[in-house]
């Protein structure tokens, strides 16, 4: 064995991963990798999500995404490419979610992308992987309603491998024994508002069936995903052996569940760290419920740090880290002055840094914060940007 081959061994580094990075280096290109991923937004809307489109929770996982590629940059000059392939055509009509809402679910993603200037992540539909000029661009609505139902149907008829016994496979698959029983788990309160007529027994029986029908489909659906995309690096929000793709967690998050964000609400800490859960399970008591642009977007931890009495302000927690802290009234010209300053240190210490839009003065020299002011500024927890 050669240094070499000790080495990757060593690292656990998996010949087929290896061999699709080395292709990328070799021809100059950036590192590309392809994320089933983003269907739209969990069925279970009384308990589990806060709406029906994106919200914080897909805004912090497509700049974790695109911030991944960045760091790639850092270490090899041609950076690295996301390719998200959206699952929600595929799966959809198994749980009772219309064409309609997976196409404004992944508008709606597409154009977040955008103003969140997410430059290294590419999107693609299940059509793409059909060939080109097999269906139509879906330049509308109407469509992409017209046509989702043969493009699933033809997924599965182009791509199933004849005579797959999902049962089988289940059983001999690790990856896809982690996938159905993945499945199996979360369909319990994912139909929660459809099957609580049923009696236990059958709901049980429905859960598993309708996660059986997902490894069919997903099996067709990642055969489909593999003959687009060979040379990408295949990963996964799912748990796997790691040896034909790579599982990784969309949101860096707090705790051992990782969850994502079409089945959860983000929910920020004071100090910036995030954690995922069912938006019924936060305590509205500790947390307050955001809206952004007019809807119910994320949780944040309570604290006095963010009451400004007296003065209109917005506090939008920044990625990787920070708070950016914006005067509605650009007009106004007020400064940041007395106990807000000690309140912007505070903030400072536990998320830095802190980053000042609209204010006319910045930060104000007064009997409360000419110290404050100071001390935040020496060490660089404050950066003072001017309308």
């Amino acid at each position: 064995m050669s240094d070499g081959e000790g080495e990757r061994k060593a690292l656990g580094v998996v010949p087929k991963f290896l061999a699709q990075i080395e292709r990328c280096i070799a021809r100059d290109e950036p590192v590309c990798m392809v994320l089933p991923a983003f269907p739209f937004k969990s069925v279970n809307k009384t308990t589990k999500v806060l709406g029906s489109l994106p919200d914080k929770g897909e805004e912090v996982a497509l700049r974790h995404l695109d911030h991944m590629c960045q760091a790639i940059r850092e270490v090899y000059k041609y950076g690295a490419r996301v390719y998200i392939v959206s699952d929600g055509l595929v799966y959809n009509d198994l749980l009772g979610v219309s064409d309609q809402e997976v196409w404004k679910y992944g508008q709606a993603l597409r154009q977040m992308a955008k103003d969140c200037m997410c430059h290294n992540i590419r999107f693609a539909r299940l059509r793409d992987l059909l060939g080109a000029g097999e269906f139509p661009e879906p330049t509308s609505e109407e469509v992409y309603v017209e046509y989702a139902p043969q493009i699933r149907a033809e997924i599965v008829r182009r791509f199933l491998p004849r005579g797959f016994d999902p049962t089988e496979a289940i059983a001999k698959d690790p990856d896809m024994n982690h996938t159905y029983c993945g499945y199996a788990r979360f369909m319990a309160t994912e139909l929660a508002n459809t099957i609580h007529d049923m009696p236990s027994r059958l709901k049980r029986r429905h859960c598993k069936d309708v996660a059986k029908g997902m490894i069919v489909r997903g099996k067709a659906f990642a055969e489909a995903i593999a003959g687009a995309f060979p040379n990408h690096l295949r990963l996964s929000i799912h748990p796997s052996t790691e040896t034909t793709k790579l599982s990784v967690s969309v949101v860096p998050q707090q705790g051992k569940c990782q969850m994502t964000p079409w089945h959860s609400a983000l929910v920020r800490a004071v100090d910036g760290s995030v954690t995922m859960c069912h938006a019924q399970a936060v305590c509205t008591t500790t947390h307050e419920l955001i809206f952004e642009h007019g809807r119910p977007s994320y949780f944040r931890e309570r604290s006095d740090l963010f009451a400004w009495p007296g003065m209109d302000v917005v506090f939008e927690h920044l990625y990787p880290s920070g708070i950016r802290v914006t005067l509605r009234d650009q007009s106004s010209g007020e400064s940041v002055h007395g106990a807000y300053v000690q309140k912007l240190v505070e903030l400072g210490n536990a998320c830095s840094p802190i980053v000042l839009c609209n204010f006319g003065n910045g930060l104000a020299a007064d009997e409360c914060g000419t110290e404050a002011k100071s001390r935040a500024v020496e060490t660089g927890h404050i950066v003072d940007i001017k309308a």
